[in-house]
């Protein structure tokens, strides 16, 4: 028994439709057809809505887990099993049975020890970032080469018509074979079409339905070749969804292919990975539905891509699945996480994988997949997509001649504060970013020296001496020493033409914004430095809920108020220096 079957028993005892059915679940007829193929499986949420929709108790899910696990696979070209293993395997499983249906199959692998917690800054009694996001997970033992069933050729009349053949054909390639061996021809065509009206706001409109096959040849000795039915793609697939965008892909969880792309008529997205059995036919890889395009990205670092792609339920939150394999174990993993248990956490492949972003798409945390869960990396554990905006700049590092500005050190040199790291080099982007997301500036280039405090740029290679446009002290949470302080100078040196810091391309607080008003909105935007919500000011003083006082300095211009200084947090409202 496989969900498929028993998705399809349940339907047809309640005298359901597919329509019927999704409408009833949210999803699409497609996802339905899908989980009947078996192509495809629901998550959690949607199976305990089947069991609801269609009487089927919850644990027949869990049965069909450890009887799947119990199973031998079928033996094929593409994944060999060795009988003694198997059976061994599943008379310790039918032994074990209740034990694994206690556990469940899908229990997700044991994760690892974790360092200890970092302590938290002073000013900060919480951090809003858990350290540990957990993953639904199964073992999908088909990964690699789904099982498709065979097909006829009798099925498709065009196989032996070349000119119906060549009309219907949508895409063309070729699978290379391994050295030596003939290569495989491929073809994606549309068939079978289906006149349907469909009721739009224009009025009822005839469409014409098609569903697709991918078709395959392998050259003989002769070099002759017939074409054949690997398998169905797309059923009942219409408008833009005819069309397929076809992609080469490689060092994908250890494989290379192509990447078929269907768009269905309700705007469901399917991602096919086609790559080649031993004996030559196409084999399918995996397929992902949802309801945007599937990625390759590296998210646990390994070096190897893994496929990730989001699966949006019409209504309700969007769960974003990754596919992962395991060395020296069958198949693969596929993971889901609800990306609605963490405020802002997103898919950000632009950005190199799981993050939560502030207001301005600056990464405050950064999730990987590491033992079945998704782990925060270290706060100070950056990269340059941390600092998007800014990862461009050039930076060149000046370190002689510079007395206490610079302490000598390389750029890429990890400096080591207790549990965290962090080099010079990141805390330069981390001070850029910070002073882009203030004032809008950004510099396509600049001179950098830093010290075990913080950080100083100016745009000329000797213009450190009371000249720095920017320099920043930075917190002891991001491996600096002593007070933080932030600084700019809107001039290189008197007499000089303005920097690109200049009043007029400054960012400045709402117009007619009083000048308290004014510093707690410039104080706002200090993610480098904010440690509490701001409270009151008094003079040049700004203190925070959490009795965190900062000392600070604005300029008034025809604009209004500029910050130039910022020196801080002292704690209890105390200056101690």
């Amino acid at each position: 028994m496989t969900y498929g079957a028993e998705i399809k028993r349940g339907r047809e005892a309640m005298r359901m439709t597919q329509e019927q059915l999704a409408e009833a679940i949210g999803v699409s007829r497609q996802a339905v057809s899908k989980w009947e193929m078996d192509l495809s499986r629901p998550t959690r949420e949607k199976l305990t809505r089947l069991s609801e929709v269609l009487e089927i108790p919850a644990e027949t899910w869990e049965a069909i887990d450890a009887e799947q696990a119990a199973a031998e696979r079928p033996k094929n070209a593409a994944r060999p099993w060795q009988a003694a293993t198997a059976a061994l395997t599943v008379l310790c499983l039918l032994l074990s049975a209740s034990l694994l249906w206690a556990l469940s199959a899908r229990t997700p692998k044991a994760p690892p020890e974790t360092e200890p917690a970092v302590p938290l800054p002073a000013g900060r009694e919480e951090d809003p970032f858990p350290e540990v996001l957990p993953l639904e997970s199964y073992h999908d033992y088909d990964f690699g080469d789904w099982p498709y069933g065979a097909y006829e050729r009798e099925l498709l009349p065009m196989l032996d018509q070349p000119g119906e053949l060549a009309e219907n054909t949508l895409w063309e390639g070729v699978l290379p074979g391994p050295e030596g061996a003939a290569p495989a021809y491929l073809r994606i065509v549309r068939a079978e079409p289906m006149a349907e009206t469909a009721v739009n706001p224009d009025g009822d409109q005839d469409v014409i339905l098609y569903n697709m096959y991918l078709l395959y040849a392998i050259p003989d000795s002769n070099g002759d070749y017939l074409w054949q039915i690997a398998f169905r793609m797309a059923e009942e697939n219409a408008g833009a969804g005819t069309e397929p965008v076809v992609t080469a892909f490689s060092n994908v969880l250890g494989y290379e292919g192509f990447r078929v792309d269907f768009t269905s008529a309700a705007d469901w997205r399917d991602s096919f990975y086609i790559t080649r059995r031993d004996g030559g036919a196409p084999a399918l890889m995996a397929l992902c539905s949802g309801a945007d395009w599937a990625a390759e990205t590296d998210v646990d670092e390994d070096g190897v891509l893994e496929i990730v792609y989001p699966e949006m339920d019409f209504g309700s939150t969007c769960h974003v699945s990754m596919i992962d394999t395991v060395s020296g174990e069958e198949g693969a993993y596929r993971y889901t996480v609800d990306i609605g248990d963490l405020s802002g956490l997103s898919f950000a492949p632009e950005k190199g994988g799981f993050v939560v972003t502030d207001e301005q798409e600056a990464v405050m945390a950064r999730y990987i997949l590491k033992s079945g869960r998704l782990e925060r990396r270290p706060v100070t554990d950056f990269t340059a997509m941390d600092y998007i905006d800014v990862a461009d700049t050039v930076l060149t590092f000046v370190t002689e001649d510079l007395g206490v500005l610079s302490d000598g050190r390389g750029p890429d040199e990890v400096i080591y504060t207790g549990a965290r790291r962090i080099t010079h080099r990141q805390w330069a982007y981390l001070a850029l970013e910070e002073l882009y997301r203030m004032t809008g500036l950004k510099v396509p280039s600049c001179y950098v020296a830093a010290n075990e405090y913080g950080v100083c740029f100016s745009l000329l290679p000797d213009g450190f001496d009371q000249r720095s446009f920017f320099s920043a002290h930075l917190p002891e949470a991001l491996g600096g020493v002593g007070i933080p302080s932030f600084h700019i100078a809107y001039r290189e040196r008197e007499g000089c033409e303005w920097s690109p810091l200049s009043v007029a391309e400054a960012v400045c607080p709402p117009v007619g914004a009083e000048r308290g008003e004014a510093l707690k909105w410039v104080y706002d935007q200090m993610s480098l430095f904010r440690t509490g919500k701001a409270e009151r000011v008094v003079g040049e003083e700004l203190t925070c809920t959490n009795g965190d006082l900062f000392l600070c300095t604005l300029q008034e211009t025809a604009r209004g108020w500029v910050l130039t200084d910022l020196y801080g947090p002292y704690p209890n409202g105390e200056v101690n220096h």
